[in-house]
């Protein structure tokens, strides 16, 4: 991992000093505030997973789904067009069903992993 830091530290310096020093800056800082380091452009996680809040008054229980994906908004906007907010809802929408379909599919084929099944683990793949 360090090796890949060295290799990568000529970049980020150069990345840096393109942009404006008030934004080099910002960027310092909030490499320092996150714990990790900017590599010259923001990543999905940041732009996506990270980056919304919900409408709802107790969003500690909210449950991101195609059902209420309306009440996300994106937290910063880049270009601010439908085209933008509505590739960070899909993407949004994809990760968190994803998830919940590999949980359950987790889920559903332990006991046949465990019986080294094969028949029982290509049914329970099949739901």
């Amino acid at each position: 991992r360090s090796e890949h830091r060295r290799s990568a530290e000529p970049r980020r310096a150069s990345a840096l000093r393109k942009l404006p020093p008030w934004l080099s800056t910002l960027i310092l800082h909030f490499e320092e505030l996150l714990g990790r380091e900017w590599h010259g452009s923001p990543e999905y996680s940041e732009l996506v997973l990270n980056n919304w809040a919900s409408s709802q008054e107790s969003s500690h229980d909210f449950i991101i789904s195609r059902e209420t994906i309306h009440q996300v908004q994106p937290i910063a906007r880049f270009i601010a067009t439908p085209d933008e907010e509505w590739y960070r809802k899909l993407h949004l929408v994809l990760e968190a069903e994803g998830g919940r379909a590999i949980a359950a599919a987790h889920t559903t084929i332990q006991p046949a992993i465990a019986l080294r099944d094969t028949g029982a683990v290509i049914a329970a793949l099949n739901q």
